[in-house]
């Protein structure tokens, strides 16, 4: 995923179940945290608020767990297109 520097973002969580699950974002391996910036929206989808900067590039991936288990989502690549 390319996204223009000084612009937000979001990316997708597509992770259902029953009872649905807690939705988690790692980033490089490192638990995403809510931040003022960046931060997980009721739905599961990770926004950046404007401006993102380079500093959010790398690799991400979403968690879903409940009380049947937990699943991951494949890794993808986040890029900041700078101007």
């Amino acid at each position: 995923m390319i996204v223009p520097e000084h612009l937000p973002a979001i990316m997708q969580c597509q992770i259902l179940g029953v009872p649905p699950p807690m939705i988690s974002w790692t980033m490089n391996g490192q638990i995403v945290s809510n931040v003022s910036d960046r931060y997980i929206m009721s739905n599961g989808s990770l926004y950046f608020s404007a401006p993102v900067n380079r500093s959010y590039a790398g690799q991400y991936m979403c968690s879903g767990t409940n009380s049947a288990g937990s699943i991951s989502s494949g890794a993808v690549l986040f890029r900041v297109a700078c101007k």
